[in-house]
């Protein structure tokens, strides 16, 4: 799937912030991957768009993930 931090923030009802270490944490383990960077406006920063997989597991102990 393609989603940005907002869409996962918003999904998730955490802010952007916390959406957006979300998607750090997936890009450092590979599991995300970075597709568009969409201006809109001339102010402000570009929107990031990243594809996901539908469902990933994260393993604490490890400091894994995995996809399924």
């Amino acid at each position: 799937m393609i989603t940005t931090c907002r869409d996962i923030a918003h999904a998730f009802g955490i802010d952007y912030l916390q959406a957006s270490s979300l998607v750090k944490l997936l890009l450092s383990q590979n599991i995300a991957e970075e597709v568009d960077t969409v201006k809109s406006g001339k102010r402000g920063r570009p929107t990031v768009k990243y594809r996901l997989p539908d469902m990933v597991s994260i393993n604490f102990k490890t400091g894994k993930c995995t996809i399924h």
